[in-house]
Order: structure tokens, then sequence, then C-alpha cells
């Protein structure tokens, strides 16, 4: 371990390293589904709790690490990043400023914004505090304002038509805000996701957000809500932009992306034990390669 961590500080001590941002590529396709763990076996000391893991190398395309890919989870708020693909389709972006009604979350253990009735919020501030702070009622919020305009075409029904587009075989999708452990998929479908998900430049640079604070209208009178981010992974050495989520059915779940010398990396972990687990797992696959690139 020792001679691990000294390899990882003279690899962050070389002139050429960055973490700047690399050109998005195209998503790649799984021509054959690799799911040896051979690679994580020859790492040091690499063990991932999670009941399903994927690392992919976008640029060459090669998956460095898998564990049961192919296995169907629970995907709990994870369901926001489709969710919010259709958000950006159908929600006229020079309307964001306008106000929509925010809903009461009938779940109160949910996370949410906590409301009066009758606040509204714009909808740029909402789609903001769904994705990085995961608020269930700001996700809901937006549907009805959204259903308002698609009148006899239902939301959900859009969601597994979008998750067919994108390529996603084994998902299913019932609601769109995570909170039912019916919205299953796999780690393999995920991948498709994040990666179509983060096309939309607009889209990835909300999760680079560390929080969130923003206007809740009433009557002519306005109060500020303030809300940080679910991921943990934004101030880490290498910073990990993605989206989390958690129900007790799914564990606790993470789709995302890195960068080591303008090398893309995306990564999916499901079923995790716990938040801690979840973190510490990717932390340790990002480390793993960044020592890889290092030799």
């Amino acid at each position: 371990m020792l001679v691990l961590l000294l390899n990882i500080l003279n690899f962050f001590n070389q002139p050429d390293f960055t973490l700047d941002k690399a050109v998005i590529p195209e998503p790649v396709v799984f021509l054959e589904q690799n799911t040896s763990t051979d690679l994580a076996e020859k790492s040091i000391g690499m063990e991932i709790r999670a009941e399903s893991a994927l690392l992919v190398d976008n640029n060459t395309g090669n998956i460095l690490f898998s564990k049961d890919p192919e296995k169907k989870h629970s995907l709990a708020s994870l369901t926001k990043l489709l969710t919010n693909l259709l958000f950006w389709e159908y929600l006229d972006q020079e309307k964001w400023d306008e106000k929509c009604l925010v809903l009461p979350e009938e779940d109160k253990q949910a996370a949410q914004i906590f409301v009066y009735q009758g606040e509204t919020a714009r909808i740029k501030d909402l789609i903001e505090a769904n994705l990085v702070a995961s608020l269930n009622n700001a996700t809901q919020s937006l549907v009805n304002c959204l259903e308002n305009d698609l009148k006899e075409m239902d939301f959900v029904e859009l969601m597994n038509e979008k998750a067919k587009e994108i390529g996603m075989k084994n998902s299913v999708f019932v609601e769109p805000t995570g909170l039912s452990p019916n919205n299953v998929s796999t780690a393999e479908d995920v991948y498709l996701l994040i990666n179509e998900f983060f096309k939309i430049e607009g889209l990835q640079e909300i999760l680079k957000k560390k929080a969130v604070r923003f206007p809740i209208f009433h009557d002519g009178v306005s109060r500020y809500v303030y809300f940080e981010a679910t991921n943990e992974l934004l101030a880490s050495f290498i910073p990990v932009y993605g989206k989390t989520g958690y129900l007790e059915e799914s564990g606790y779940c993470f789709a995302g992306k890195f960068y080591i010398n303008k090398n893309e990396y995306t990564v999916i972990i499901l079923g995790e034990p716990s938040s801690e687990d979840r973190f510490n797992d990717i932390k340790a696959l990002t480390w793993w390669v960044a020592n890889k690139n290092f030799k």
C-alpha cells in the first residue's frame, strides 16, 4: 500500500499531468461484453463491495473493470438522468426563467424542498435542484409542468421510448423520480445512459455544482433555499462528476465520469451496502486507473 501511495504522489507531480476536461467522444457500443475480473485481480488490493460495477476507458472502448454488469438492479435516483434528458428535450429553454408550481413531497423521508401551498420556483432552478441535490418534488413538479404541454403524451411512456432509443435493452421505468424500486436497469445500460447524458454540455455543467441556492416565490414575496450536492466526489483529488441514488431496495448507486491526462472514464456502481462504501470504491477505482497510467 505504501508503494501504491508513493506511485500516486509521483504521478500527480508529473509536469504533464492535467485534469482538464476531455472532448466527449461518442458512446462506446458493447460489441461483446467482458465480464472478466482479471484486471481487478491483478490490481493492488482491488476489492469492490458493490453488487454490480463497470469501469470503461471511453477513449479506447476497453472495459477496465466489471462485476456482474448484466445484473438487474433498482436504480433509485439514477432514474433522474433519463428524466432530465427528456426535460432538456421537451422543456423550451427560452422558458427556463418562467415559474413552475412546486408540489409538496408525499414521502416525508425523501429528499425534497419543503414548501407551502402555492409556492413556485423557476424551471432552471428546479432542474439544478433535482440533479445536484436529488430533490424528488423538484423532479415531479417539472414533470407536471411538462405534462401540461405534452397533453395526451404520457411522461413514463416517453421515458421508456427514450431508453430504447439510447439502446437500454434491459431497463424498465415506471415513474420519473426514482422513488419506486420498480425502475430497474443494469450497469451496462446505465453506461449508455450516462454517456447520452454527458453529450449535453448544459447538463454536464449542472453535475459539477457543489451546491444550489435559489428563490422560492409566493404572492410577490421570495425566500431562498440552499442544498448541497449529494455527490461527495466533487472535491476528491480526482473529481468524479455524476449522479447518486439510494433506496433500501437498490442500495447505494452512482453513475459518472472522471478524467486523467485528458482521457475520459465512465464508472458505474450499483448496490453498495453504504454511502461510504460507494464513494470509497469509486476512489479506489480512480486511484487504480491513475496508477495504471503512471506505470
